[in-house]
């Protein structure tokens, strides 16, 4: 004896699995555009750390070139780290009086004084604050001849 099963239940089954390889795709397309937000958070902050480096950086080496006095006073916390965003430290490092003496064709050197300028930003990268990250870079900033 054959029997004869009913169409009716695959129709049911067939858009039960349409709906769930749909929900699967949306579910990856969901996760995606939430790592790439965090991924673009990440990199502008990135960003403003650099900027922030070469901001205090730009400051430190003007106001050691204005003049021999200034060159002698500077030191870390000058200028101050005014508009730093919530969020970021901004620390510098300043050395002492370095030299450096570069030879002269007729046995003599020439003496610069000079000194190391150390610029770190910290900052979190993610907004819950569990990643830090640091931008550091540093400069030699040299006294102008007398």
């Amino acid at each position: 004896m054959h029997t004869v099963k009913s169409p009716r239940g695959y129709l049911l089954f067939e858009a039960a699995m349409g709906g769930a390889i749909i929900a699967i795709v949306i579910g990856g397309l969901l996760s995606e555009i939430t790592r790439s937000r965090a991924l673009n958070v990440a990199g502008s902050r990135d960003v403003e750390s650099s900027q922030l480096v070469l901001e205090r950086m730009e400051a430190m080496r003007n106001s050691a070139a204005s003049s021999v006095a200034n060159f002698n006073a500077l030191a870390a916390g000058t200028p101050a780290d005014a508009g730093v965003p919530a969020g970021y430290t901004r620390t510098t490092t300043v050395s002492g009086i370095l030299t450096e003496a570069t030879p002269l064709p007729n046995n003599g050197a020439f003496t610069l004084n000079y000194k190391d300028v150390t610029v770190t930003v910290t900052y979190n990268i993610k907004l819950s604050q569990v990643e830090t990250r640091q931008s550091q870079a540093t400069v030699r900033v040299y006294q102008l001849p007398p």
